[in-house]
C-alpha cells in the first residue's frame, strides 16, 4: 500500500511539474509580447514626431521662401519707381 501511495505522490509530482513549467513558459512568453509592443508603440512615436518635426521643417522653409519673394517683389517695385522719380526730376 505504502508503495502506491509513493507511486501516485510521485505521479502527482510530475504532473505539478510539467504543469508549473508550462505556466513558467507561459508567463515568460507574456512578459516578451508586453515588452514587443511597448517597444512597437515607442518606436511608432518616435516615427510619427520624427515625421511631423520633418514636414514642420518644410512648411517653414516655404513660409521663409514666400515672404522673401513677396520682400524682392515689393523692393523691385519701390525701385522702379524711385527711377521714375528720378526721370521725371
Amino acid at each position: 500500500m505504502i508503495g502506491r501511495v509513493s507511486h501516485a505522490l510521485d505521479s502527482v509530482g510530475a504532473i505539478r511539474s510539467s504543469l508549473g513549467a508550462g505556466i513558467n513558459r507561459l508567463g515568460h512568453t507574456m512578459n516578451n509580447l508586453a515588452n514587443m509592443k511597448d517597444n512597437t508603440d515607442n518606436s511608432i512615436g518616435v516615427i510619427r514626431d520624427t515625421d511631423y518635426a520633418v514636414e514642420s521643417s518644410q512648411m517653414m522653409r516655404q513660409q521663409m521662401l514666400a515672404q522673401s519673394s513677396q520682400m524682392m517683389l515689393k523692393q523691385a517695385g519701390s525701385m522702379s519707381n524711385m527711377i521714375l522719380g528720378f526721370l521725371n526730376n
